[in-house]
């Protein structure tokens, strides 16, 4: 495996005058990842490392590794959007090798359609190709300081741009599937207002079945449309603090009191849909970066404190 990339970091301090004074740092990385080679003489290797996604079908296999090309990039169909009638699907059969565009499947309007890669008249297996990418074209942090007379502040910001992220957890509110030992659950707002009717024709959700689990055979695979843009930008830390005059101090033989107020995660700046965008690797194995099937959010820190010198 190869990775190249550049670091940078850069910072300035200045001041307006002898009570005001601040600083400024920035650091940025980026980073292309290649896989060289495989010992097994294959050109890919699948996920491994144990992360289970219950699916009825092939959600087994949700990330590809090839040589050449990023570890862990998400694998699967490339969405097309949802049938809108059935004379679109007779359509499609008309001209499939055996009447049926994808064997083993019996579409309705309302189902999501996918591309034929290939261009064989058909959609399986063989149409599955890489969907995202889930490592970051740039990541890097700003850091923010200020002091004036006894107050001072820090901000500290973290962002991440050009990463995907496979949402496996909105295609299970997407469905009423009972997945693995999952019984039927509940779907998520955006999907009961908005799944495709007759009278409502959507071209990005498929309609709502039963809990026969066909929806899931058929509409949530593996596939584009459950890989987005996992770009954001979050205040990490933000701190300001207050130093008690000296002169007030003396007589208590104590140096330096600061009193201080801080927060963490205070907010993200992102389209991603899902809870929080800093995914990670799941289970530490690079062939499973960026996947949320249910990652924890990080959570908000809010800090009094006092901080003494004798």
């Amino acid at each position: 495996m190869n990775n190249k990339g550049f670091e940078f970091a850069v910072n300035y301090n200045g001041s307006n005058s002898k009570d005001f004074h601040y600083g400024i740092g920035l650091t940025l990385t980026t980073i292309k990842n290649k896989l060289t080679s495989i010992t097994s003489g294959t050109d890919f290797v699948t996920n491994f490392g144990g992360l289970n996604l219950n699916g009825f079908q092939q959600w087994d296999q949700f990330t590809r590794s090839y040589i050449g090309k990023p570890v862990g990039e998400f694998y699967g169909l490339k969405s097309l959007g949802i049938y809108q009638s059935q004379a679109q699907i007779d359509a499609l059969n008309a001209k499939a090798p055996g009447g049926i565009y994808r064997p083993g499947t019996v579409a309705r309007p309302g189902d999501r359609y996918f591309a034929d890669i290939t261009g064989d008249g058909l959609v399986n297996d063989d149409d599955r190709g890489p969907i995202g990418n889930p490592q970051p074209k740039f990541y890097g942090g700003l850091n923010l300081d200020a002091t004036y007379k006894a107050w001072d502040i820090n901000v500290y910001f973290y962002g991440s741009e050009g990463n995907k992220i496979l949402n496996y957890v909105e295609s299970n509110l997407e469905s009423f599937a009972r997945r693995g030992s999952v019984g039927a659950e509940n779907v998520n707002e955006a999907f009961y207002k908005n799944h495709w009717t007759p009278t409502n024709p959507s071209d990005r959700y498929a309609r709502a079945l039963g809990t026969g689990g066909d929806n899931s055979s058929i509409n949530n695979v593996p596939s584009s449309v459950w890989v987005e843009d996992g770009s954001f930008i979050k205040l990490k830390n933000i701190s300001i603090g207050y130093t008690l005059p000296t002169s007030s101090l003396k007589k208590y033989s104590i140096s330096k009191i600061r009193l201080y107020v801080s927060a963490q995660n205070l907010f993200v700046i992102t389209s991603y849909t899902g809870l929080d965008p800093e995914i990670g690797i799941q289970g530490g194995n690079a062939t499973q970066n960026g996947v949320d099937n249910g990652t924890y959010p990080s959570s908000k820190y809010f800090t009094f404190g006092l901080n003494a010198t004798f």
